[in-house]
């Protein structure tokens, strides 16, 4: 093993029992979701969530019981499969139900016992129908199982071939890598090797949001590599540029020179293409050792979980252990507004690629002896995600056997158009559209039939449902059909759309193609389309279904059960009551008046106020006003001020507080308004002020007739007493001033993390300013700054290029002492001490690849403004057990926790005893310290 490779502990593999199935035969599972939820249920038994995982602590997978016999499934909710639940808890407690259960291998629980069953299921190519995945740079073609599945041109096995490519043994999958046509040696991009990758042909028509469902996807695989390997575990779309995509896990045997090499696979990086990613893998050792993984072993079983949920947030887990997280918008180009895609699943056990130097080498063709990747399972989990309510949607199964409820917009031409169809009825035809009762999705016994004319002239058929609402997700699902007779499956789409009619701003759009319905299908299948409001709302919320063309060119679109809910997130931190003034008065608030004629507040119906001969604001209300409703504050002369003001709760410790509200200029103010937007510590507008922003800051105009968000913020530390107060204040009126207009107050209170600054706690200041050394004396005695870039230059550098561990940046300290028992020591006062607060030091200590005697030092919190005052509390480098030439930085921490009185300041201490001949440099890194108060 080369030196820059962690030592790996190979004693305790990590295991997860296959479970022992009974048989059952599936047709006794009554169709019900909720009985399927209760069998599930009644299977598996939960486990606490597991703590972070190190080379000393393994995560423990759930305990699974005796199950029924295993199914690979429908691939929906109402078309589940039977297998075992998720591992590790990953799920958070969600009601996941399994849909796609590919178990590989040929005991009786596997669903993918041979090749002929597996051909069933997966293809050997990507989803473009090119069988060199990555674009064709991979340096091994997928090697088909046989000619009757492979591309043109595709390698096959036994005829490009001269050992198996794709084995099932017991409880898994064993893929090989393999010279193609006898070759001795391969190279990426000079002579190809072939693989086993594959991919399921079975696909989600959406992700994340545009999916409407939360999803798991759960593998457990091993591997022995040879050089330059390429494996990953990843998904991306029908439509691909730079997203999305994401990557559970990647990794390849690189050879960066040095002896630095990834051969073995013990290092591997997981990341989206076209996300955000809140794990830094441009170093995959740093990447894995910040969520707490030092050790890897790829030859023993592991076990890797992508969560993607409908707020379009994802989790990527190894072992119960999440190693990334972040967001990402499942769209071609990942971007906001961009076409939604679906979703492939694909299995790449592979070899080199000819745009990464690092794996694009020449290799001895035996080097593929005795090497694999071994597929235990992978399944696919769906839920629900929210407790949406039901919205009333007319007629949304179309039982009145009319459009009731429904208006059309017809593109004209023969045939254009909707109708409501009888099933029953409609067997008495020739050729029945569809079975009965009505397939798949469908509900009840009528269905529309929606077409247009020509090739590009829509009809739509819509419904406006009501007034949109803020911070609300919507989720719209409609059963789309195809008949057993229809040649060309419809060209449509559903959408949500922000207006009273099919001709207002689409929301969120999905495409009937993603559900990939094929010609005579005879089935219903739901299309799903969400989207979430932010604060600020106006106008109506309608529901549409367009098609595109018909008649001689495409089929009619066959639309049944169409059906709308919502989810309104509750409300966190503090509630600011009747924030809207849609009570039509000032419940919740206090006004002090200046005084004088016209001064106070007032709430203006803004619906009403359209009869008046010069209504104020448009209607409805314009900008960022939510509602039909605002407030009016008015002072009095030119300098008397009025208040409005809401006590919203005690003050809370290390939180950030935001307040904004929607501030108005009507079309016949002629002075926009002067005041102030306040956060106050008190109970009242007298309090202490936080902070404010000031009206004026909009750049506001006379005549606006616009509403513009106003914020302003405070974040709070470690000691806060009494409660905290929203304000408005309005100074002058009446003949001088038009008074403020206020509408939709919004106050949100985030968590920060307790944290006190540490100057230059990283030292990439490239030296120890804000630290102060006192030497031991001696020669080489004291402290200094390292870069570790420049330190490459040396003939020993002390760590790779990348710091290593815990690290952070590119430059480290150092401290020596001299002799045996002489200490040199760096300390920083951060500050007066606080009461009642945990405070906790966390230093990277590093041992370098040459460091022979490993450092003896201490670090310290102490009561005083430097080295020599009291010491609260101390941890010993020792106990990291870190060896000689470790080339590692590991995290050392200390903690304290005050009591109701604390005197003089706080000083956090590194010293370390000894030093050159005896013992090596203290080497450390990336200082931090947290302060969380106690109660």
């Amino acid at each position: 093993m080369n030196e820059h490779v962690l030592e790996l502990d190979r004693a305790t593999p990590i295991v997860c029992p296959k479970v022992i199935y009974q048989a059952f035969q599936r047709r006794h599972i009554m169709a019900s979701r909720m009985r399927w939820k209760k069998i599930i249920g009644s299977l598996f038994r939960s486990s606490s969530r597991p703590s972070r995982y190190n080379s000393q602590s393994l995560i423990e997978p759930l305990e699974p019981r005796v199950l029924l016999s295993a199914t690979i499934g429908g691939g929906a909710i109402n078309d589940p499969a039977l297998g075992a639940a998720p591992l590790y808890n990953v799920g958070e407690g969600q009601d996941f139900v399994l849909v796609k259960n590919w178990d590989f291998g040929t005991t009786g629980d596997s669903t993918i016992t041979d090749q002929a069953v597996m051909n069933n299921h997966f293809m050997y190519h990507d989803q473009f129908g090119v069988y060199n995945n990555g674009g064709g740079n991979y340096g091994a073609n997928i090697v088909a199982p046989d000619a009757a599945h492979a591309l043109s041109g595709q390698p096959v096995e036994g005829v490009n071939t001269s050992g198996p490519v794709r084995e099932f043994n017991g409880d898994a999958l064993r893929t090989y890598l393999v010279p193609l046509d006898d070759a001795t040696q391969v190279h990426p991009t000079y002579e190809k090797a072939g693989s086993g990758s594959f991919q399921a042909t079975w696909t989600l028509p959406n992700g994340g949001s545009r999916l409407g469902q939360n999803m798991l996807w759960e593998t457990r695989v091993r591997y022995v590599t040879p050089p330059y390997f390429w494996f990953a575990i990843w998904t991306c779309g029908n439509k691909w540029s730079q997203g999305a995509e994401i990557d559970t896990v990647e990794s390849f045997g690189y050879d960066n020179g040095g002896g630095y090499t990834n051969f073995d696979g013990d290092y591997w990086h997981a990341d989206s293409v076209g996300g955000t990613d809140e794990t830094d893998y441009s170093s995959w050792a740093n990447g894995m050792a910040s969520n707490g993984i030092t050790n890897y072993d790829a030859t023993q079983w592991h076990t890797w979980s992508l969560l993607y949920r409908t707020d379009d947030s994802f989790s990527i887990y190894v072992d119960g252990i999440e190693v990334q997280s972040g967001d990402i918008d499942w769209t071609y180009k990942a971007t906001a507004d961009g076409e939604p895609i679906n979703m492939s699943f694909i299995f790449d056990g592979s070899w080199g690629h000819s745009g990464v130097d690092s794996v694009n080498h020449w290799l001895d063709a035996s080097a593929f002896d005795d090497v694999y990747y071994d597929w235990d399972y992978s399944r696919v989990y769906l839920a629900d995600d929210i407790p949406a309510t039901p919205v009333d949607v007319t007629n949304a199964s179309f039982e009145t056997g009319d459009l009731t409820g429904w208006t059309v917009a017809s593109s004209g031409g023969y045939g254009s158009g909707v109708n409501v169809v009888d099933n029953i009825a409609n067997q008495q035809n020739q050729y029945p559209t569809f079975s009965d009762p009505l397939p798949g999705d469908a509900d009840g016994d009528f269905y529309a039939s929606l077409r247009g004319y020509g090739t590009d002239q829509s009809t739509y058929i819509y419904q406006n449902i009501g007034q949109l609402k803020a911070n609300t997700t919507y989720i719209l699902k409609a059963a789309i059909g195809v008949g057993r007779y229809d040649t060309n499956p419809p060209e449509a789409h559903l959408s949500l759309i922000n207006g009273t009619d099919h001709t207002g701003t689409v929301l969120a759009t999905a495409d009937v193609s993603t559900l990939g319905l094929n010609q005579y299908a005879n089935d219903f299948e739901d299309l799903v389309v969400t989207f979430k409001t932010g604060d600020t709302v106006s106008g109506d919320l309608s529901i549409a279904i367009e098609t595109v063309g018909g008649y001689s060119s495409i089929s009619a679109l066959r639309m049944d059960n169409v059906r709308l809910s919502e989810y309104t997130e509750p409300a966190t931190g503090p509630i600011v009551t009747n924030a809207d003034f849609e009570e039509g008065d000032l419940t919740g608030w206090t006004v002090t008046a200046s005084g004088g004629w016209g001064s106070g507040a007032s709430v203006t119906d803004n619906v009403a106020n359209q009869q008046a001969q010069y209504p104020v604001f448009s209607d409805p209300l314009p900008g960022t006003a939510s509602g039909q409703y605002y407030a009016s504050l008015r002072g009095y002369g030119a300098d008397l001020a009025s208040f409005m003001y809401q006590d919203v709760g005690e003050l809370q410790p290390y939180t950030e507080y935001t307040l904004t509200a929607a501030i108005g200029v009507g079309r016949y103010d002629f002075n926009p308004p002067q005041g102030t937007l306040y956060l106050i510590n008190g109970s009242d507008e007298t309090g202490t002020v936080l902070a404010s922003a000031d009206f004026s800051s909009l750049g506001m105009t006379q005549y606006a007739n616009n509403f513009m968000d106003l914020d302003v913020t405070f974040t709070t530390d470690a000691i806060v007493t009494g409660d905290l107060t929203i304000a408005f204040e309005t100074i002058g009126g009446y003949t001088s001033i038009s008074p403020v207009r206020l509408d939709h107050v919004r106050l949100t209170a985030v968590e920060v993390e307790p944290q006190q600054a540490v100057v230059n706690g990283d030292f990439e200041n490239g030296d120890t300013t804000g630290w102060t050394t006192v030497s031991s004396g001696g020669w080489g005695s004291g402290s200094g700054v390292i870069d570790n870039v420049a330190d490459q230059q040396n003939q020993y550098p002390s760590f790779d290029p990348l710091l290593p561990g815990t690290a952070s940046g590119s430059h480290y300290a150092t401290l020596r002492g001299y002799g045996a028992d002489q200490s040199s020591f760096l300390y920083q006062n951060v500050g007066g001490l606080l009461a009642n607060t945990t405070y906790t030091l966390t230093v990277a200590i590093g041992v370098g690849r040459f460091d022979y005697n490993p450092p003896n030092g201490v670090i310290s919190l102490v009561n005083g403004n430097n080295q020599n005052g009291s010491i609260l509390a101390s941890s010993q480098i020792s106990s990291l057990g870190m060896g000689q030439y470790a080339h590692n930085f590991m995290d050392l921490t200390v903690s304290y926790t005050t009591g109701s009185s604390v005197i003089d300041d706080l000083t956090i201490v590194i010293e370390t005893v000894g030093g050159y001949s005896s013992i090596n440099t203290l080497r450390f890194d990336n200082v931090r310290l947290t302060l969380t108060p106690v109660a």
